[in-house]
């Protein structure tokens, strides 16, 4: 229902009526849709940004830590630097997870993107069939004046 109100309120504040003869096409609603909806915007970024993380290797960040310790025999100072690194298996595996993730995020913005463009062609045909009744009633109007 959300996504409905949104859409009438893209729609509404596209104008239909360039000029006084020339209307908006089904084809340029669609385009203004695609261009204006911010869902269907934060989904394509959500998808890009999942496209991106999957490139790589997820190696898990270097640790440093200092260290200070005293015993009877005085003091001890000492540094350790480690880098753990996975095997190789899990390594491909993330990967192939990281792949499929946003392989599922590209699908669930094509199914987010086909859901919208469905509710703005039903609006855009509700919308042109309210014009076409108005148009007719105006006819209709000025045929029975005319008698």
């Amino acid at each position: 229902m959300l996504a409905y109100s949104l859409l009438l309120s893209a729609l509404l504040s596209i104008p239909l009526m360039a000029a006084a003869e020339e209307q908006l096409t089904l084809g340029q609603f669609l385009n203004e849709v695609r261009g204006q909806n911010l869902t269907l915007k934060a989904e394509s970024a959500s998808a890009h940004a999942a496209r991106e993380g999957a490139i790589g290797a997820a190696l898990p960040a270097p640790m440093v830590g200092i260290t200070q310790m005293q015993d009877q025999s005085g003091k001890a100072n000492g540094f350790e630097i480690s880098q753990s690194i996975p095997f190789p298996t899990k390594l491909s595996s993330d990967h192939s997870a990281r792949e499929n993730e946003a392989d599922a995020k590209k699908a669930m913005q094509t199914f987010g993107q086909r859901e919208i463009l469905a509710e703005a062609k039903l609006l855009y045909f509700n919308l042109w069939k309210a014009q076409e009744r108005m148009t007719l009633l105006q006819e209709k109007k000025n045929a029975t004046g005319q008698h």
